[in-house]
C-alpha cells in the first residue's frame, strides 16, 4: 500500500480569550466575546478550538489543568486552562489565529502566542499602539515574529500495533482525517496483553499534583467521553478505592481536610467512610476510599477491535515488521520477515508496547523501558455474589460476565518470576486485605500479560529519536529533550504501563494533535512529562 497523494482539511481556527482582571466577571466578559467570534467561524464553515484562560477554575470547578468541551459534529472544541495566569501562554504553547484580550493589560502575558497574522479584539479600552485594524473590525501588528508552521498533510499513516495503543492512535486519527495503515504481529488485533477481557479506568488520586495524577484526572475525562461512541466496551459501575492500612487513611482524611491538592468535585471523586463504602461495593471492606462515580469497568479488546473498527483502518495481522525510512521518497516502509514492504506512508506511529524500541533499531533502555509481567486470578464468580461495582487499592478485584471474577495483579519485573501457586496466593492476599472478613475463595484460572512500564511510570507520547543522528552529536551538560535529533514523521505511543485504560485514549489525542498540527489539549509541562527523549536526554548529558 503506497500514501496516496491528498489534501488535508484546513486546519481549525484557533482562538484564545484571556482576561487581564482575575475576577469572575472579566473572565465571562472575554470568554463570551471569544465565543462569539468562534460561533461566526463556524457559521462559515470552520472548525474551531477555543482555549480559554480560566486560572480561577470558574469552568473547571478549581481543578488544575485543562477541562475539554468537545460540541460533536458542529466542529467546536473549547479547552478551559486552569493554570496560574503569569504561565497561561508558556503551558499553551500554540500560536492564536483570533486572541481575545480585555484590555491592552493582557498582552504583556500573553505575547509568546501573538504572531503578525494573529488578529487581536480588545474588550475595552483603547487601541494598544502599533496594533492597526483590519477590515473586520479585528487588530493586527506587525511587531512581532511570523507565525510558526503547522503539520497540514493528510493521507495515510502507519501504525505499528494492533493492541489498544495502536487502536487509541488509529481513532484518533481517523477523528482528524487521516487514514491508519494498522500492521499487527499477533494472529488478531488486541492479541497480546490488550487480550485482557476487563480492566479498570479510574483517576489515581495523590496528595500532590503530580504528572502521574494530572495525566489520569485528564485521561479518565477523556475516556469518559470515549464511552458514548462504544458503550458496549463499558460498564457503568465506579470504582471504589480502598485504603490499604489505618495510616493511609488517616493521610486521605487529613489530606480532605486541608483541601490537599485541591478540592476534589464530587461527581468525580469523594473520601466515603467505611459503612459507606460497604454500601457502594457490597462487600465487608475494611476501611474507607475515594469513590469515583464516573469510572468503571471497560473490555479492553473489545474496545481496540470496535476502534479499528470505527477508524476504517486497513489492518494486517499476523504479521511482524520492522521500520525503515527510504531515503529517496521520505516514506515509511514496514518490511515483513524477507524484507517485502508490507506498507508504507509519509508518517509513522510505533505503538508496539515492550517491543517498540527494536521495531525502528533502537534499544528499551533508549526509553526507560521495563516489562513487568503480571498475572490475574479468576475466582468463581459464585464466592463474591454481592459484589456491584469494582474494587480497587492495595489490589483489585472485577466481576466478568462469564461466570468469574477477576483479583489481581502480580508484578513481576522481567518475569515471569513466580509459581502459579505463588502468583495465585499473592492475588488472594492483596485482595484479602481489602476486606475484614476473609471470604471461601477458589481459584479456577488465570489470565497472564506483560506491562511496557517506563522506569518513572509515565508514557512514551512524540516524536521518536534518530539513533544514528544521535551517536555523532556531543553535549556539554545535559540536554534539554528537544534539543535531540528525531527522525521525521517518527512516532511513538508506548509504556502505557498498568494505567492504559485510564490515560491512553487521551495520550492518543495528545499524540494526533501534535501530527495534524491542532492546539494541545493538555499544559507544556505536562506534555514534557511524556516526551519519548527525556530518558536519552539525562544519559546524553552524562
Amino acid at each position: 500500500m503506497t500514501a496516496p497523494t491528498s489534501s488535508a482539511s484546513p486546519l481549525p481556527l484557533h482562538v484564545v480569550a484571556c482576561a487581564s482582571s482575575p475576577g469572575v466577571e472579566a473572565f465571562e466578559r472575554v470568554f463570551a466575546r471569544a465565543d462569539e467570534l468562534a460561533r461566526q467561524a463556524l457559521d462559515a464553515g470552520r472548525r474551531v478550538v477555543l482555549s480559554a484562560a480560566d486560572p480561577l477554575g470558574v469552568r473547571t470547578a478549581g481543578v488544575p489543568g485543562v477541562t475539554v468541551e468537545e460540541s460533536g459534529p458542529s466542529g467546536l472544541s473549547v479547552r478551559f486552562w486552569t493554570v496560574p495566569a503569569a504561565r497561561f501562554a508558556r503551558e499553551l504553547g500554540a500560536d492564536a489565529d483570533i486572541l481575545v484580550v480585555e484590555d491592552v493589560r493582557a498582552l504583556g502575558a500573553v505575547r509568546p502566542i501573538l504572531t503578525r497574522e494573529t488578529r487581536v479584539c480588545v474588550v475595552s479600552g483603547e487601541v494598544p499602539p502599533g496594533f492597526e485594524a483590519d477590515a473586520s473590525g479585528l487588530l493586527g501588528t506587525t511587531r512581532t515574529r511570523p507565525a510558526a508552521a503547522r503539520a497540514t498533510e493528510g493521507g495515510e499513516v502507519l501504525v505499528i500495533g494492533a493492541g489498544l495503543a495502536g487502536a487509541f492512535a488509529a481513532a484518533a486519527l481517523a477523528d482528524r482525517g487521516r487514514h491508519p495503515i494498522v500492521v499487527d504481529a499477533g494472529r488478531a488485533p488486541a492479541s497480546e496483553a490488550s487480550a485482557l477481557y476487563s480492566g479498570l479506568f479510574h483517576p489515581h488520586w495523590q496528595a500532590s499534583d503530580s504528572p502521574v495524577f494530572q495525566l489520569t484526572r485528564a485521561g479518565c475525562r477523556a475516556m469518559a467521553a470515549l464511552r458514548s461512541r462504544v458503550p458496549e466496551a463499558f460498564v457503568d459501575c465506579g470504582v471504589l478505592d480502598v485504603a490499604s492500612d489505618a495510616d493511609e487513611w488517616a493521610h486521605w482524611c487529613e489530606a480532605v481536610r486541608q483541601g490537599v491538592p485541591f478540592p476534589m468535585p464530587e461527581r468525580e471523586a469523594r473520601l466515603v467512610g467505611r459503612d459507606e463504602a460497604a454500601a457502594l461495593c457490597g462487600l465487608p471492606v475494611s476501611r474507607g476510599g475515594w469513590w469515583f462515580p464516573g469510572s468503571g469497568i471497560v473490555h479492553p479488546s473489545l474496545l481496540a477491535r470496535r476502534l479499528l473498527e470505527l477508524s476504517g483502518a486497513s489492518v494486517l495481522v499476523h504479521t511482524p515488521v520492522r521500520l525503515r525510512r527510504d531515503a529517496a521518497s521520505g516514506l515509511w516502509e514496514a518490511l515483513g520477515a524477507e524484507g517485502s514492504v508490507m506498507a508504507r506512508a509519509r508518517h509513522a506511529v510505533v505503538a508496539a508496547a515492550g517491543a517498540s524500541p527494536e521495531v525502528f533499531g533502537m534499544k528499551r533502555e533508549d526509553y526507560g523501558l521495563t516489562r513487568l509481567y503480571g498475572r490475574i486470578s479468576l475466582l468463581r464468580d459464585t464466592d463474591l455474589p454481592t459484589l456491584k461495582t469494582a474494587l480497587t487499592g492495595a489490589g483489585y478485584v472485577v466481576r466478568l460476565d462469564e461466570g468469574f471474577t477477576a483479583a489481581g495483579a502480580t508484578y513481576e519485573p522481567d518475569g515471569p518470576n513466580l509459581s502459579a501457586p505463588e502468583a495465585h496466593a499473592h492475588n488472594l492476599e492483596v485482595f484479602e486485605r481489602l476486606l475484614d472478613e476473609r471470604p471461601e475463595l477458589l481459584v479456577g484460572g488465570f489470565y497472564e500479560g506483560e506491562r511496557a512500564v517506563p522506569l518513572d511510570r509515565m508514557p512514551v507520547v512524540g516524536r521518536l529519536l534518530a539513533r544514528e543522528e544521535l551517536d555523532k552529536r556531543v553535549f556539554r551538560g545535559r540536554p534539554a529533550p528537544e534539543e535531540l535529533p528525531v527522525e521525521p514523521g517518527l512516532w511513538g505511543l508506548f509504556g502505557l504501563g498498568s494505567r492504559g485504560l485510564s490515560w491512553g485514549w487521551l495520550c492518543a489525542e495528545v499524540l494526533a494533535d501534535a501530527m495534524t498540527g491542532l492546539p494541545p489539549r493538555i499544559p507544556a509541562s505536562l506534555a514534557a512529562a511524556l516526551h519519548p527523549a527525556r530518558f536519552a536526554a539525562r544519559r546524553a548529558g552524562g
